[in-house]
């Protein structure tokens, strides 16, 4: 008998002349090269271990001796120290959630380089020393919450651009140092709220450019925030939030946007001068609301609108001087509501609208010198006009044939009313 080399294995001459292949373990950890996953190395052969339950704690036990490793569980790294992470290269799926909180050892992810789906959530928060994300380059789905919190070393998401789906919310919030959020470029859906709250240093958001869904979007109390943009495929969410931003200049990228659900709000942006961000919007289902905002001289960016479900609100807007930018507003479902704006001069905008399914009030808008432009404004339920200082003419009204009352007070300088065609509403002006 005599053998002969073979690449993956040896070859046995018999007796007759034949090759018979023998089994051959090339790095001789005692399992052959056909049952081996890395016959190179002595140290790895399990090609594929399922690890049932949780793990937070033994770290270095789940990859020792495997090719690939799955976690059934949640993987609670908090305890790590960089060493046992980093023993973790060969994890690929963590069933349930990941979590990383109150570290005071891990600067980074080093480790994680493998991980490509997490079922639940991912939470990394409270941890005061992790600055970067890198190693989650793999990650391409969490099936629950992404949470991303009170990281105050944390300055920038560049290790999950290969991210695209989140099933639950995304929250990003009280990161003392995070600059920017450009590095979730391949986010395509978000099935809950994108939340962006309380990060002081964050002076942009933008880099969201492959998101078509989300839930809701809120953007709140970021004292550097001065841009947001980079939203152009996002075609609906339920809310738009936009609340106390109070450096934020300029919203721009929701142009693709089509309908919000629920509500707009955009309140306490003292820095925004005019809106120009949501030219595709047709349909609100809830309010607009548009409050303290205390630059905003303009409202652009609604030139597709055409209904509200819910009432329309704009309120303390101390540099509006105009409405133009509703000018393809036909319905408003719940009421008008145009109180303490101390610039604005006339309601010219409104000119398509047909129907206020809700009381109209316009109060205490000390230039505002006439009330004019509802042309086209056929119902309404009741009119008040109260404490506009300016107020000199009220006429184009001669197309409404609904109205529930109309009460006239305190405006010093109107002296009468006029263009109201033959309706006579149900209560007097005083």
């Amino acid at each position: 008998m005599r053998f002969v080399s073979r690449a993956l294995g040896v070859c046995v001459m018999s007796a007759l002349g034949g090759c018979i292949e023998a089994p051959v373990d090339v790095d001789v950890d005692g399992v052959m090269v056909a049952d081996d996953c890395d016959d190179a190395d002595s140290t790895r052969s399990e090609a594929a271990r399922i690890i049932e339950g949780n793990v937070a704690g033994d770290y270095t036990d789940v990859c020792a001796g495997a090719c690939a490793a799955r976690i059934e569980g949640d993987l609670n790294l908090s305890a790590a120290t960089p060493t046992e992470l980093a023993s973790l290269t060969c994890l690929t799926v963590v069933g349930g959630d990941l979590i990383v909180k109150k570290s005071q050892a891990l600067t980074n992810l080093i480790g994680l380089e493998g991980l490509v789906s997490v079922g639940g959530a991912v939470e990394l928060s409270e941890n005061t020393t992790l600055t970067d994300l890198s190693a989650l380059d793999g990650l391409q789905s969490v099936g629950g919450d992404l949470i991303i919190e009170k990281n105050t070393a944390l300055v920038g998401l560049s290790g999950l651009n290969n991210l695209r789906s989140v099933r639950g919310e995304l929250l990003i919030a009280e990161n003392d140092a995070l600059a920017g959020v450009s590095g979730l470029g391949g986010l395509v859906s978000v099935g809950g709220a994108i939340s962006l709250v309380e990060n002081p240093r964050l002076s942009g958001v933008s880099g969201f450019d492959g998101l078509v869904s989300a839930l809701d979007l809120l953007i709140e109390a970021n004292e550097a925030l001065a841009s947001v943009s980079g939203f152009d495929a996002l075609v609906s969410v339920e809310r738009l939030d936009l609340l106390d931003n109070p450096a934020l200049a300029e919203v721009s990228g929701l142009g693709a946007l089509a309908s919000v659900d629920a509500d707009v709000v955009v309140s306490g942006q003292a820095a925004l001068t005019t809106w120009e961000g949501l030219n595709g919007l047709k349909s609100v289902g809830g309010s607009i609301t548009f409050e303290d905002n205390l630059s905003l001289e303009r409202l652009g960016g609604f030139a597709a609108l055409q209904t509200v479900g819910g009432g329309v609100t704009l309120t303390e807007l101390t540099a509006l001087t105009s409405v133009s930018g509703l000018g393809a507003l036909q319905k408003v479902g719940g009421g008008l509501t145009v109180t303490n704006n101390a610039a604005l001069e006339d309601l010219d905008g409104l000119n398509a609208l047909l129907e206020i399914g809700g009381d109209v009030l316009i109060a205490e808008n000390p230039s505002l010198s006439e009330v004019a432009g509802f042309g086209a404004l056929g119902r309404a339920g009741e009119l008040v006009l109260d404490d506009n200082a300016n107020l000199r003419v009220v006429e184009g009204l001669g197309a409404l044939t609904q109205l529930s009352a109309l009460r006239v007070t305190d405006n010093v300088s109107l002296r009468g009313l006029s263009g109201f065609g033959a309706l006579e509403p149900s209560a007097a002006a005083s």
